[in-house]
């Protein structure tokens, strides 16, 4: 069985959380695990703890990679890691504005995230940036 996991910004904290994706409505909420007694018998048990979080921050984890929905990866080019509604599948989009398959773009580090800065990287995924070496695409 596969894991999915998850992360998002909870509302209260400004912080990252990560565990099990729950929406209600138009809400959403990260679920953790602890250990804790029930309060009546001092019985040990699992409880979950959820964490709201924004929604647009939700952030699905791709295990092959190492990296959430949301990363800002870098490369000969920097991309950005991002749902694909034309195919439906977490894809790269380069700084070339080109979409790349994730297993097809190489990347040495994840810069942060669109979440915490998002215009920033918004402004250089718009406008590009000088590429470090010339006519290479982290596409080809």
């Amino acid at each position: 069985m596969r894991e999915i996991k998850y992360r998002g910004k909870c509302v209260n904290t400004g912080k990252w959380v990560y565990g099990d994706l729950r929406q209600i409505e138009k809400r959403a909420y990260i679920l953790d695990y602890d250990i804790c007694d029930n309060g009546v018998d001092e019985q040990l048990r699992l409880c979950d703890i959820a964490y709201e979080v924004g929604p647009e921050t939700v952030g699905e984890y791709i295990p092959k990679m190492d990296f959430y929905e949301g990363d800002v990866l870098l490369g000969h080019e920097i991309g950005i890691v991002k749902y694909d509604e034309n195919t439906g599948r977490i894809r790269i989009i380069d700084d070339s504005r080109d979409w790349c398959e994730t297993e097809e773009f190489s990347f040495d580090s994840v810069l942060g995230n669109v979440h915490d800065d998002y215009f920033y990287w918004a402004y250089v995924i718009e406008n590009g940036r000088e590429k470090e070496r010339k006519g290479e695409n982290d596409c080809d």
